[in-house]
């Protein structure tokens, strides 16, 4: 496990390259009024066409002196208020940069480290499978309109995020591009598979995916994200480079606490439905005595669930781990044999009440933690 974060230094200025500036990255419609500027002409065409109509019917009429009188007044009555308008509502001239996380976790940290200058939507929420997702117009609608594209891949999102950037998505999304960020291709991957088949189940062929529960991995992603939105939107570079190194800061810190604090659960015993918690594992040193499924994505049988009690009394399991969204009926079958409790864990953030940021994620989830390490 690496022991500290590296925290890049971003350039003052950018650049933009030709590809770039070709694929449109960090260029916005200046806003004015209400819309962009092509909206804005369009509204003020609209709104002087009483001041030109006066003005052709004078001219029309042959009366040019008329004309030259009514012409002011008719500025006077509509053209007057626009320059108001004009002038006390304009939009900032560079938009917010959009970013579509696929999870709640890539959500918090795109608002921890773009701050004000970004907007962020989360795909999914903390109580809801991300590798089953159902296809709304909603997602397309967003993903059309995002800069950045923030996932977790590893094959997590392959059952609906093709399908999702292949109707919604800009050709600035795509892989490659600056606004396609997928934290499995910047961490390192545990547990890649030995050997993978075609049976009907998710077996993660580059590793498992659930690279939020270790915080060394939400430090790397801070940093790709940053250099990322420097590259996208150079004008807010200070803005991120601050916002970055602010966050590190705290997140060493709060790091540094709960490797303190996980030092008395190594080797602590536990059931998972899934295999979710593999990063958590790897820097709290609990240990996986069983998994409840069959497979990676198959239900058990009642045959694997007598084996996994076998299993889980040999090794003196503490509790059966769940995550929000795992069915529990193979659960409550094990823990009523067993007499282990079920410990639901927020998994990621908004996973459990009061789970509202990063922060919440591993203070709420090591509390539990302890709670187990206490009480069984």
């Amino acid at each position: 496990m690496r022991d500290e974060y590296k925290v890049e230094h971003y350039p003052s200025t950018i650049t933009p390259t030709a590809e770039r500036a070709n694929s449109g990255f960090g260029r916005t419609p200046l806003k004015l009024g209400r819309g962009s500027l092509t909206h804005v002409e369009t509204d003020a065409q609209v709104y002087l066409q009483p001041i030109m109509s006066l003005g052709t019917y004078a001219a029309t009429r042959n009366n040019w002196g008329r004309a030259m009188l009514l012409k002011p007044l008719a500025w006077a009555i509509w053209g007057a208020p626009l320059a108001v308008l004009v002038m006390v509502e304009p939009s900032p001239a560079v938009a917010e940069v959009r970013i579509f996380a696929c999870e709640p976790e890539w959500a918090a940290l795109a608002s921890e480290i773009g701050g004000d200058a970004v907007s962020v939507y989360a795909g999914t929420h903390g109580r809801q499978d991300p590798h089953y997702i159902r296809m709304r117009p909603s997602l397309i609608e967003h993903v059309r309109r995002a800069d950045v594209l923030f996932c977790t891949g590893a094959g997590l999102e392959d059952g609906w995020l093709p399908v999702l950037l292949q109707l919604g998505a800009s050709a600035s999304l795509q892989h490659g591009q600056p606004g396609h960020l997928i934290a499995s291709e910047h961490v390192r991957l545990l547990d890649p598979p030995s050997v993978v088949d075609r049976r009907p189940r998710h077996v993660h062929a580059e590793g498992n995916p659930h690279v939020q529960l270790l915080p060394e991995n939400i430090g790397y992603m801070a940093s790709e994200l940053a250099r990322r939105l420097v590259v996208i939107d150079p004008e807010n570079t200070e803005t991120y480079r601050q916002q970055l190194s602010a966050f590190q800061e705290r997140w060493r810190g709060a790091s540094a606490g709960w490797m303190e604090r996980s030092s008395r659960l190594a080797g602590m015993p536990v059931v998972a439905y899934h295999e979710s918690w593999a990063y958590l594992y790897e820097w709290t040193g609990i240990r996986q005595a069983a998994a409840i499924e069959r497979l990676p994505g198959v239900p058990p049988t009642v045959s694997h669930l007598q084996e996994v009690l076998e299993l889980a009394r040999s090794a003196g399991a503490r509790a059966i781990l769940r995550a929000p969204y795992e069915p529990t009926k193979g659960m409550e079958w094990l823990s009523d044999r067993a007499g282990i409790p079920i410990v639901e864990l927020p998994f990621t953030v908004g996973g459990l009440e009061g789970v509202d940021n990063l922060f919440d994620l591993f203070d709420v989830t090591l509390a539990l933690l302890e709670e187990v390490h206490d009480q069984y």
